[in-house]
């Protein structure tokens, strides 16, 4: 307890700048105590600290005048690095590689080289999915690893990413390697078969080329991106904001849009293996899980000693990590693992790395699979239904969007499952676990043709609060999520997804419900995760707020900023109430403003609303939801997406603002 007391006075630690000094020189500590390492962060050196044991070790950066301070202060070192500039100068250009498994490390270019040769060679199984561009103007992308990869089946996700620190070089060269010993076993190994025909891979290779580019831990605006994610974020790292970053942006899309089982982040400077929390020391609810997994990957790979598995809090107190928001906005176990004690080892010792961490690899793979499986579907329709799901005391986790499957890995055990969606009864099942096997569980529910609102379905960011975050969620039940200040003046405070687009009406469409206190919080909309923000007011209690006051006409994302400020829930108005038993053929009609048609074609469903040229229009389903926006062009628009049933078109521009009832059979 005095240890992680002490290390999390020494986070400032962390490597602040951008690029290596004159004469700037790598050291090595160990053995550090806790009156050293109070003296150690009274000289504000950049560097890294870990736990060891009972004591400390740490790995610090110096120029010669810094040196000086350490030798008065009577700290002992080792120079394992005399000159940080000389050392990586034409880094790059001095590897000679010959393809993924040849004893050189690869540059970013060469790296995304290779991620597009396996795309070429291996077309039905691997595919590369781009999620952006690094500020230096780099690719950021992942591959995808699977049967039918063009597709998303009810199949397990699992991620391994790599590289969010640039200088830390072993791990996208692992998962490079893995990707191409997975493509190239696929028709002659069959347990790698096996694993590719039953699971959906992602291996994000390299989160940050820039920072590899450059042998630096930042990317190209200096910030640590693994401070950056949005998950307590807590303006570590004089980070301006969360997901501030292209590259924490495309990981957060990475996350986000698929509903991984598992994910682990590979780094250096030691080996270990962390779970979350890196911001508290308090036991996430999925504690046991992630141990359980932590455990297996440790005993399956090549490694032999007692390396810590713990906590990333453990290690030392970190906000924004990349582990914590992938747990704590999506549910997903999630993993950090250090590969080794050096952050770039020598390249003849890559394969040897690569080979201690392939069996725990595919171990990982094959688990991401086991635990509690199913899909959660319309009773009345089957079609599938995107809900929130508790298993026991977990955090939440989610159902996909396109077929509604949902994948946890969990301990052998009994669990109750709660399961809940916006305009549906909320439904409890008993499911039960076994050990490495898959126990499958559909589940249907009931549509609440009642329900009027749409509460916040996901935590997009926080900054730092009290109580679990996933208090904010769902209708209110007086369970709370009390927002702290963070360690900058600026609060960001709770960002909240409500699923769907609320569309500003008469009256206000915003609700925020308060439970607990009485302190002042400001309520804002946008319709991205990252803004722009618009006010909508201020109050101290459970008040509603009008889109209008922002002139906003739709929004999908609300802000709450305050300090012991205890939210109960957030929900958003869906606009429309009709009778869903409307029986009008497939066609609508009225006289002052034309006819308006829709029909099937192709495979789509094709409005026609005559006299309508760039005309702007959304559509909403019997209950209220914004389904489909789009704009008339020539009187014609399609709509790619629709499912049968009753819906409402409105439309926005001159001669066009009545609402036009439709029916899709």
């Amino acid at each position: 307890m005095v240890l992680r007391i002490v290390l999390s006075m020494v986070v400032a630690f962390l490597s602040l700048s951008f690029g290596w000094r004159d004469n700037e020189m790598e050291i090595k500590m160990s053995n550090l105590t806790k009156s050293q390492l109070v003296r150690l962060k009274a000289l504000n050196l950049d560097g890294d600290v870990w736990q060891d044991g009972n004591a400390a070790k740490a790995t610090m950066y110096a120029i010669p005048s810094e040196l000086s301070g350490l030798d008065a202060a009577g700290f002992s070192y080792t120079i394992t690095i005399a000159d940080m500039k000389e050392h990586y100068k034409d880094f790059w250009t001095k590897q000679k590689t010959h393809g993924a498994h040849s004893d050189a490390y690869h540059s970013a270019a060469e790296i995304i080289s290779l991620m597009d040769s396996l795309v070429t060679a291996f077309p039905s199984i691997c595919k590369k999915i781009k999620l952006g561009t690094s500020n230096n103007g780099v690719e950021l992308s992942m591959l995808k690893i699977s049967k039918n990869v063009s597709v998303h089946e009810n199949e397990a996700r699992i991620c391994l990413d790599a590289g969010i620190h640039g200088d830390e070089i072993g791990g996208p060269e692992n998962l490079v390697r893995f990707a191409q010993a997975l493509c190239t076993g696929y028709a002659t190994d069959t347990a790698i078969a096996s694993l590719i025909n039953s699971r959906e891979i992602f291996l994000y290779c390299m989160v940050n080329p820039d920072g590899r580019d450059s042998m630096t831990r930042e990317n190209g605006n200096g910030i640590d991106c693994n401070r950056n994610e949005g998950y307590m974020w807590a303006g570590e790292d004089n980070t301006s904001a969360p997901f501030s970053q292209v590259e924490t942006r495309a990981l957060r899309t990475a996350i986000s849009a698929n509903r991984f089982a598992l994910q682990i982040s590979y780094h250096s400077g030691t080996i270990e293996i962390l779970y979350p929390w890196g911001w508290s020391g308090t036991a996430n609810p999925d504690q046991m899980h992630h141990k359980k997994l932590s455990s297996l990957y440790m005993s399956s790979s090549g490694y032999s000693g007692n390396y810590n598995n713990c906590s990333s809090y453990a290690d030392y107190p970190t906000h924004g990590e990349t582990v914590d928001y992938t747990y704590g906005a999506m549910g997903t176990v999630g993993l950090t693992f250090e590969l080794s004690e050096n952050k770039d080892p020598p390249a003849d010792s890559i394969s040897y790395y690569y080979n201690l961490n392939l069996p725990a690899m595919k171990k990982m793979i094959e688990y991401a699979g086991y635990g509690i499986a199913g899909q959660i579907t319309d009773s009345s329709n089957n079609n599938p239904v995107t809900a929130t799901i508790f298993a026991g005391s977990s955090f939440p986790f989610y159902s996909d969007s396109g077929l509604g499957d949902y994948h946890k890995f969990v301990n052998a055990g009994t669990y109750s499952l709660v399961v809940s969606a916006n305009g549906y009864t909320s439904k409890t099942v008993s499911v039960t676990a076994q050990d490495a096997k898959t126990t499958t569980t559909n589940i249907t529910l009931k549509e609440d043709t009642s329900a009027r609102k749409c509460y916040g379905y996901k935590v997009i960011c926080i900054d730092s609060a009290s109580g679990n975050t996933y208090s904010a969620l769902g209708a209110p039940d007086s369970k709370t999520c009390i927002l702290r200040k963070g360690s900058i003046d600026s609060v960001i405070g709770i960002t909240i997804d409500l699923q769907y687009p609320v569309v500003n009406a008469t009256g206000n469409e915003i609700f925020v419900y308060i439970s607990g206190t009485t302190s002042t919080f400001t309520c804002y909309a946008g319709q991205s995760p990252d803004g722009p923000w618009k006010s909508l007011g201020t109050s101290t209690k459970t008040d509603s707020f009008d889109l209008a006051t922002g002139s906003l006409t739709t929004a999908k994302y609300v802000r709450i900023k305050g300090v012991n400020c205890g939210i109960d829930a957030v929900a958003g108005s869906w606009t429309y109430n009709f009778d869903t038993k409307v029986k009008e053929g497939n066609y609508a009609s009225n006289k002052a403003m034309g006819v308006m048609t829709a029909f099937f074609a192709n495979g789509k469903v094709r409005l026609q609303l005559k006299g309508a040229d760039n005309c702007d229009f959304k559509i909403f389903d019997a209950r209220g939801r914004c389904c489909f926006a789009s704009s008339f062009k020539s009187g014609k628009c399609d709509w790619p997406a629709a499912s049968h049933g009753v819906y409402m078109l409105e439309t926005y521009g001159k001669g066009h603002s009545s609402p036009y009832r439709f029916v899709v059979r």
